[in-house]
């Protein structure tokens, strides 16, 4: 198993990240040091070494950061954004037959000049498939991320700058102004969110009552929400 972990300052540096408590960061990067190869982590174990709350865990799983899948195991869901691993010093995890779950984040990489290539076309990958899992979470939805006329629309939004986090936002946006309508509820599908109108979408406000809301309210609306446990 590999021994170095990584973190992206993409997920570390974010707003969400950094609007949650101290506690909870210090757990996720506590997790991360202790995730095997493929991002699946013995919570239990972790809690109990490092003295965390089930409310600093319940404030990651909110978040959308990790995915408990019951009292002992659970995922880190940017893992393959945080660590891609050399072939040659990944070891699989022995919960992927237990859980069904695609985690692999395996890179071949060379001493070439294409390895950065390598990594880039693996990182598209990726967002795509967070994008998309994403997407179905929000709304319910069962989209696939193997559609190609899926990735391509995310892949033209990903080659014009836009990051995960711009996906996330857009996706956030339209559900908190489009859930509710019944007419406008069934174009949130990729073809309509992920289209040439994404960067309007991106930097669109809320009129609320007579005053301008930035977008954020939608995000505020979803990561602050108290867990009970």
């Amino acid at each position: 198993m590999a021994q170095r972990r990584m973190f992206n300052k993409s997920i570390t540096n974010s707003s969400v990240f950094l609007k949650m408590p101290i506690s909870s960061r210090l757990l996720y990067y506590d997790l991360g040091m202790n995730a095997d190869d493929d991002g699946f982590v013995e919570h239990f174990m972790v809690m109990r070494m490092t003295g965390a709350s089930s409310q600093d865990l319940g404030v990651l799983e909110i978040n959308n950061l990790i995915k408990i899948f019951d009292d002992n195991v659970l995922f880190i869901r940017d893992w393959k954004e945080n660590n891609y691993i050399q072939r040659d010093r990944y070891c699989p995890s022995k919960y992927l037959g237990i859980y069904n779950l695609d985690t692999k984040c395996i890179q071949n990489v060379d001493t070439g000049k294409d390895s950065i290539g390598k990594v880039s076309i693996g990182k598209d990958i990726y967002i795509v498939e967070q994008v998309v899992n994403y997407l179905n979470e929000r709304t319910r939805s069962d989209y696939k991320s193997t559609s190609k006329k899926t990735k391509d629309l995310i892949n033209a939004r990903i080659n014009e700058g836009f990051k995960l986090d711009d996906f996330k936002k857009v996706i956030d946006n339209k559900v908190y102004t489009w859930g509710k309508d019944k007419k406008m509820v069934q174009f949130l599908r990729p073809e309509t969110l992920f289209s040439n109108k994404f960067e309007g979408y991106l930097n669109e406000k809320i009129i609320q009552g007579g005053s301008v809301a930035i977008n954020m309210l939608a995000e505020i609306e979803r990561k602050w929400q108290i867990k009970k446990y």
